[in-house]
């Protein structure tokens, strides 16, 4: 399966009989979204701020509340739980809060309708190294199909070599555009983040950091951190 390592982590801590096999991509592209014409224009503005997640308890809320602290501004910063994502997007627009945080994924195409703006990028607060999309397997199979599973991975890591080459490039924002129904901007700065991994391997410390953050953000207890 395609993972996040978070979710990897947590799982595996709780005795779900997973492993994880390699990196998909080691970096996440959240950010803040804030309104361009509201009166929030930089970071430390969001002093008194009303950030929309989907749920409490979430990446989301977690990612905000990092923000929140790096910059100083732990107690003034009020979390909204929105309910999802499309709930998070409209209520942002609408005024009712001040910024919501999300991917570009969700927000580019409101974006180049010039409705909402980024405010900040989440990777630019996060310890490094990080850990953050996965390809993972059941113990099981793994032990029962080790040629499988090899087999398996490398395809997904020359999948990745094309889509990050020049060659795979227009194929990949054509592919983009038919799945995610992106305008041809849209897609291609959608593309211009990826950084998916060409050699899978996952680093030992930003399991370590990725576990750690989600101990102290309260995402997971530490008693539940896998050895």
């Amino acid at each position: 399966a395609s993972s996040s390592a978070g979710a990897d982590i947590l799982s595996i801590g709780r005795g779900v009989p997973i492993v994880i096999l390699a990196s998909l991509q080691s970096t996440d592209d959240f950010s803040v979204w804030v309104n361009p014409k509201g009166r929030i224009q930089n970071p430390q503005e969001l002093k008194g701020a009303k950030l929309g997640v989907s749920r409490f308890g979430g990446l989301e809320h977690a990612y905000g509340q990092l923000v929140a602290r790096q910059l100083g501004l732990a107690k003034d910063v009020q979390f909204v739980s929105t309910g999802g994502i499309k709930e998070s997007l409209a209520v942002l627009v609408t005024g009712s809060i001040d910024g919501v945080v999300l991917t570009p994924g969700q927000m580019i195409e409101l974006k180049l309708q010039g409705r909402v703006k980024e405010l900040l990028d989440v990777i630019n607060y996060l310890p490094k190294p990080w850990a953050s999309y996965t390809v993972v397997a059941r113990r099981d199979f793994v032990q029962k199909e080790p040629d499988t599973v090899r087999r398996v991975v490398r395809s997904i890591l020359e999948a990745n070599r094309y889509v990050m080459s020049k060659e795979g490039q227009a194929w990949t924002i054509a592919k983009m555009r038919e799945i995610s129904n992106y305008s041809p901007e849209g897609a291609k700065l959608i593309y211009a983040t990826l950084a998916l991994s060409q050699d899978g391997k996952v680093e030992r410390q930003a399991v370590t950091n990725l576990s750690n953050f989600m101990v102290e953000y309260g995402l997971m207890k530490a008693e539940e951190v896998p050895p």
